[in-house]
């Protein structure tokens, strides 16, 4: 399975949600950075478990596709790498 087709559909359903983020490039990422700056939430909700959620589901992808597109495990690594740094505070 090609990353951008497993990374297609949201892990969560949030009719309300608007169109565009406004914090950083809309990443879950840049929401947990903002959180964790400001302490208060981003969109009327806290992002840290979700942020947690994406980290086990992209290693578990990582783990589980080794014979993955060059492109899509980068991508991925990336994507992971972006979360991480934002748990950490970086």
């Amino acid at each position: 399975m090609h990353f951008r087709l497993y990374v297609a559909s949201p892990v969560v359903s949030a009719p309300s949600s608007p169109a565009r983020a406004k914090i950083g490039s809309g990443s879950t990422a840049d929401a947990v950075r903002a959180e964790q700056e400001t302490g208060e939430n981003v969109g009327g909700k806290f992002h840290r478990e979700k942020a947690e959620n994406y980290v086990r589901s992209l290693s578990k992808w990582l783990n589980t596709h080794a014979d993955a597109l060059p492109t899509d495990k980068m991508a991925a690594q990336n994507v992971l790498r972006d979360l991480l740094n934002a748990l950490k505070g970086n």
